[in-house]
């Protein structure tokens, strides 16, 4: 079992692109690597042949701390698998971590279903809230964050933030700047002359709002009208504090199964 902090990026990021065409040098570059992000990698040489990361998570919840680790980044390279090494891996994680938290969660491509339930993992259903959207405005303005003013802007928003869903993690800037760095970077926007930030996604006439940052709170159903009158619908990508208004329905995303 390998400890990634303090070594080169190299390895690790070769087999990741490889297995799952994930860059982490942008997020590395920027220094947002930090100890919430924990490979435990299996070498063979200079090679890395299986990793298995583990990000510690404190969420708020109806005003508890839960914590969470979240599995990800699971992977073997050609040639080594079937051969018992994320068992080893998990193994280890379950020895470092299985008496310091409240639980684990890990999101699984299908060809991988059968793999967790033998670690005692087991398939949890996700809903989605949504609602409909009328009378929208085109109060909402997309922000490049290549631009470093609005970057640390962003980024100081976020750790300000006061609690703005059921499920809230504190320190979440490192693992949110991540998404943003990657297929996220042009779902940016501002409120409010930079009170409210959102990551959103517009898809034809729905809006999907995967999280918002304020130093105050925020009427969702208001930030839902703010992207354009041609929103028709809403769908978040998290719990709501207020939940009027909203319906809540399965959620089935292809290729992803959450397992808890």
């Amino acid at each position: 079992v390998y400890s990634l902090l303090g070594a080169t990026l190299a390895p690790f990021n070769e087999l990741a692109g490889a297995v799952f065409g994930i860059d982490f040098e942008p997020w590395y570059g920027r220094g947002l690597w930090t100890d919430n992000y924990i490979p435990y990698s299996i070498l063979a040489g200079d090679e890395i042949i299986a990793n298995v990361s583990v990000s510690p998570m404190e969420f708020i919840h109806e005003g508890q701390m839960v914590r969470l680790i979240q599995l990800g980044t699971v992977m073997t390279r050609a040639g080594h698998r079937g051969q018992g090494w994320i068992r080893r891996l998990m193994a280890a994680v379950e020895q470092d971590f299985g008496d310091r938290t409240d639980g684990a969660f890990l999101f699984a491509n299908d060809r991988v279903v059968d793999l967790y339930p033998r670690f005692g993992y087991r398939r949890s259903h996700e809903v989605r809230y949504a609602k409909p959207v009328t009378g929208g405005v085109g109060a909402a303005r997309r922000i490049s964050l290549r631009e470093a003013d609005a970057w640390q802007a962003f980024a100081g928003v976020m750790r300000s933030s006061q609690i703005q869903n059921d499920l809230w993690l504190p320190r979440q800037a490192e693992l949110t700047l991540f998404h943003v760095l990657g297929d996220l970077t042009e779902n940016v926007y501002t409120l409010d002359d930079g009170e409210i930030w959102a990551i959103a996604e517009i898809s034809g006439p729905t809006l999907r709002l995967h999280q918002i940052f304020s130093p105050k709170p925020v009427d969702l159903h208001r930030v839902t009208q703010s992207f354009g009158p041609a929103i028709r619908r809403a769908e978040l990508g998290f719990t709501p504090l207020a939940r009027d208004g909203f319906s809540k329905e399965p959620l089935r995303e292809e290729d992803t199964t959450l397992f808890v």
